[in-house]
């Protein structure tokens, strides 16, 4: 048998070289020869063919359905979507170049919304309605469809399939250039991936537009561009200090007067309304004695309290300039307060007239220019804390002009005034008046009836006389003890003031009706029957003005006060301590029978 050759040693190197060879050339060929070719002669993409009328977009990879409009070149941008049936129309806006610069900015390249154009936009929204509208790029287009040689009606058949038809009623955007040109876009149904159908008026043509465009511009409502602003800032930081009739209606009353005969204008005298609470700002000759420490008189529901300065000065500070944290819409109408509506369920209503164009009298009092009238509807306080607000401001004139008007969402904090009680917004002291400006005092108890004449003030010198029995209170000297006259009484008018100073101390310790189960009956009752009076004083000022305050005990700790005097007759509505008013009794006896006034005794 013959036996195979030995392998040859050399042949297989030779071998061995020549397939290590041909595994590198492969690999240099697929991996490495990629990074040394000229990338200029590669191509990038494939450019999609275009049309009449189409245009490339910046790559020249995407087809656009009409050349790039910038904002530079755009005078209006009009959107129609949210087509409703019952009511036949769309919603619908404008935004417009202010060419005119009604806005009175000074910039006649900005643009209003021509609806409300008063009202702020967010710009970084508004510049993605720009993109979206003038950079209409497609993902595809329909080529396979023919419309050549159709009939309108077939051609209406073929944009039906895609909801793109007169009859679908599909969302629509109208832009116009500078120069006249004019497009106008159709958005219809959805593709199966998410995307929309399209198609531009005048082109038979059916595209396919992306949906994360679209649906962050054009298909957004108005409410998403607007800004959550519901009222108009203060000409300076401390404006709100010069608001007039400001007031909280808790009931609908406002509301039915004001939207009576049409929508947006009052039409009812609003005096003739009666508001849970009314205040404004006193000008200087205004401040009476009465309410010289206070620069907010309360109008509503009695001039006979003084208003709790610092609550309402921390709720006018809110007005001015509100911020919502969402818009819901823009435009009031009857609808949003219907069943159903956005402003269903009204529970309060805010009236206030800001004053704009400010300048000062001698006086430091504002010389106003114009006035804008804000109402503010809310509804009741939402689970999450917060309220709906309507907010409308107009300023009246030949015809009205309305400047903001919409519904948005407003934080609680923002409104937390609106649940205080009346005894909240009133000065918790009865009345602050100094004995320089009080001309009498007449009190009345089962300690005797007293009338007290001052003249003179505290820097000229003061004598209170009482007029019944004759005897004179006067300055005798800081170091004169308290002492006794020959007639068994003190002449030192500190005596007189001490039992001043408990007047002064009276406080309205909180409402009847949260502390007591009286009804109206029972309480008119109790104060027709004068035996029960357990105290009553007559304050006469410098001015003639006089105010009148009785006191009904109806628990052994608690008074009822009534207050009138200046065309107010009897409001009952607080109840003060019984004990400080036996307090003040006792002290008029002591006064007059030279009894020491402990200004510091109090009842248990």
């Amino acid at each position: 048998m013959r036996k195979p050759p030995k392998p040859n040693k050399t042949a297989i190197l030779l071998l061995s070289l020549l397939a290590a060879f041909a595994v590198l050339l492969a690999l240099y060929l697929a991996v490495l020869a990629p990074y040394f070719t000229d990338t200029d002669d590669t191509p990038t993409g494939t450019t999609p063919p275009v049309s009449d009328g189409e245009s490339l977009g910046i790559t020249g990879e995407t087809l656009l359905l009409f050349p790039r409009v910038v904002r530079t070149d755009i005078k209006s941008l009009a959107v129609f979507n949210s087509y409703d049936k019952k009511s036949d129309s769309y919603e619908s806006y404008t935004f417009l170049r202010d060419s005119e610069d009604s806005d009175g900015d000074g910039d006649t390249y900005d643009y209003i919304i021509k609806e409300f154009p008063a009202h702020p936009y967010d710009e970084e929204k508004f510049s993605a309605l720009v993109v979206g509208a003038g950079y209409a790029s497609c993902v595809g287009k329909l080529n396979e469809l023919s419309f050549d040689g159709k009939t309108e009606v077939e051609i209406t058949g073929i944009y039906e399939k895609y909801g793109l038809s007169d009859a679908d009623c599909p969302s629509y955007y109208t832009l116009e250039k500078t120069d006249g040109t004019v497009y106008t876009v159709y958005v219809g149904a959805k593709t199966p991936d998410g995307n929309y159908y399209a198609r531009l008026a005048g082109r038979d043509a059916v595209y396919v537009l992306p949906a994360s465009s679209l649906e962050e511009s054009v298909l957004r409502p108005l409410a998403y561009f607007a800004e959550p602003r519901l009222t108009f800032d203060a000409d300076t930081q401390y404006g709100y200090i010069y608001i007039e009739n400001f007031s909280i209606y808790h009931d609908r009353s406002f509301l039915d007067a004001f939207f009576g005969a049409g929508e947006g204008k009052p039409d009812t005298d609003l005096s003739e309304l009666s508001p849970f609470v009314m205040f404004t700002y006193l000008r200087v000759p205004e401040r009476d004695l009465y309410h010289s420490g206070s620069i907010y008189g309360m109008l509503a529901p009695t001039t006979a309290y003084t208003p709790n300065d610092n609550n309402v000065d921390a709720a006018l500070q809110m007005l001015p300039g509100m911020e919502g944290t969402e818009v819901l819409k823009l435009g009031l109408t009857d609808a949003d307060f219907a069943e159903g509506g956005l402003l269903e369920n009204i529970a309060y209503t805010i009236y206030y007239e800001m004053p704009y164009g400010i300048t000062y009298d001698t006086n430091e009092d504002p010389i106003v220019d114009y006035w804008v009238k804000n109402v503010l509807f809310v509804t009741h306080r939402a689970s999450d804390g917060s309220y709906t607000v309507g907010s409308l401001s107009y300023r009246e004139g030949e015809e009205i002009e309305v400047f903001y008007n919409m519904i948005a969402r407003v934080e609680g904090t923002t409104l937390s005034f609106l649940e205080y009680d009346l005894v909240d917004w009133v000065e918790s002291r009865m009345f602050s008046v100094s004995l320089d400006n009080v001309a009498g005092i007449e009190i009345s108890s089962a300690r005797g009836d007293y009338w007290y004449e001052i003249a003179g003030d505290g820097t000229s010198g003061q004598i209170v006389t009482e007029k019944h029995s004759g005897k004179q209170y006067f300055y005798v000297g800081k170091d004169v003890p308290f002492a006794l006259n020959e007639e068994g009484y003190c002449e030192d008018i500190e005596q007189f003031r001490n039992l001043y100073m408990f007047l002064l101390e009276l406080q309205y310790e909180g409402a009847i009706a949260e502390d007591s189960s009286l009804t109206d009956e029972e309480k008119d009752a109790i104060m027709a029957d004068d035996s029960r009076c357990l105290l009553s004083f007559v304050l006469t000022m410098e001015d003639g003005r006089e105010m009148t305050y009785r006191f009904f005990p109806y628990s052994e700790r608690h008074c009822m006060v009534s207050v009138s005097g200046d065309g107010i007759s009897d409001v009952t509505v607080f109840y003060t301590l019984t004990a400080s008013i036996r307090r003040i009794a006792d002290a008029t006896w002591q006064l007059a029978n030279g009894v020491y006034i402990d200004p510091d005794f109090r009842y248990q």
